[in-house]
């Protein structure tokens, strides 16, 4: 039961290289997907849940969202509607999320990934992607670079502010984004 959490996360990464033989937004794909979701929920959970939570765990937890949502973006940039606006919007949260990875490492020399609030939002808008997509077309889009924009935007302001590594960083935004959620 310890390991479980880390053993969902390798399911994980072995459910994200079985999507690649699903066809985007079929039956098949969306059970696999939803799999892998739930596995993203449930890992951390359980590993809170039996004490058994790492700097190893979270660091794997990470390797298999960048592995489930990298395999996503294999399968659905053959398919979307790129407009100018979208290259730009994409490039743009692409360069912070490198530019917040040089500074990890500059700084420390690890690959540093927070878990950030706005990290986690982004994270979920992401996962929703498939599902708005199939629903709304290109509209889908824009809240999904609005909140990835914004959450690599944070994480390369906590990296350059932050004194010590800490993946689990409340990020700079987040007293204010909580004093927003309050209201």
């Amino acid at each position: 039961m310890k390991h479980l959490a880390n053993v969902l996360s390798l399911l994980r990464i072995a459910g994200a290289a079985l999507l690649l033989l699903t066809a985007p937004l079929s039956a098949p794909f969306f059970v696999l997907y939803t799999l892998c979701g739930v596995s993203d929920l449930l890992d951390g959970y359980l590993a809170r849940r039996t004490g058994s939570a790492s700097s190893a765990g979270a660091c794997l937890d990470s390797v298999a969202d960048a592995v489930f949502f990298g395999v996503t973006a294999v399968l659905f940039i053959p398919i979307i509607q790129w407009e100018g606006w979208l290259v730009c919007s994409v490039a743009g949260i692409v360069l912070l999320r490198a530019a917040a990875l040089a500074v990890g490492m500059a700084k420390y020399h690890i690959l540093l990934l927070l878990h950030t609030a706005l990290n986690k939002l982004a994270g979920l808008c992401l996962f929703f992607f498939p599902l708005c997509y199939a629903v709304f077309g290109i509209a889908a889009v824009f809240p999904l670079c609005a909140a990835a924009g914004i959450a690599a935007l944070e994480e390369l302001f906590t990296l350059v502010h932050m004194k010590v590594p800490d993946c689990d960083a409340r990020g700079l935004f987040a007293d204010a984004l909580q004093k927003l959620l309050m209201r």
